[in-house]
């Protein structure tokens, strides 16, 4: 089943699998209990760039949805995690889920409609530039009278 962004899940692939990325209280009440540090305490540090790399995994690793496929063990989750995406990028996606775990239901979709118009807004522009052909100079525009 794939990950409803409009509630904060999101998509990690690993080894060739994919697991849905659940934000949810049972969830932060992990974490912080894994980790010892509040939520937010936690969500600031990746935004600030001076998490450590296990936090990192471990945030991944709770949220992964355990409902439909197995998850690998931790360590072997951290390997995955760390080869085939960074572990930079995974705090990025960390700090994602810890966001979307704080945020109402509706808060969320209102930030998945945000994401999703500048995505289009991005995918219009580029489309209007691969229209137009880079070799042939920009017309100048007429000032209006």
């Amino acid at each position: 089943m794939p990950a409803n962004t409009k509630v904060g899940e999101r998509e990690l692939e690993l080894d060739g699998k994919s697991y849905v990325l659940r934000p949810s209280f049972e969830f932060m009440q992990a974490v912080e209990s894994l980790t010892g540090r509040g939520t937010s305490e936690l969500l600031m540090d990746i935004n600030m760039g001076r998490p450590k790399a296990t936090e990192i995994v471990q945030v991944l690793w709770l949220a992964a949805d355990r409902n439909n496929k197995k998850v690998p063990a931790f360590g072997k989750f951290g390997e995955l995690v760390s080869r085939e995406h960074g572990i930079v990028n995974a705090g990025l996606l960390a700090g994602i889920l810890l966001q979307n775990g704080v945020l109402s239901d509706k808060q969320q979709e209102a930030v998945a409609e945000k994401i999703q118009a500048e995505e289009d807004a991005l995918k219009e522009a580029e489309e209007g530039r691969e229209a137009t052909d880079p070799t042939e100079p920009a017309e100048a525009e007429s000032p209006s009278e």
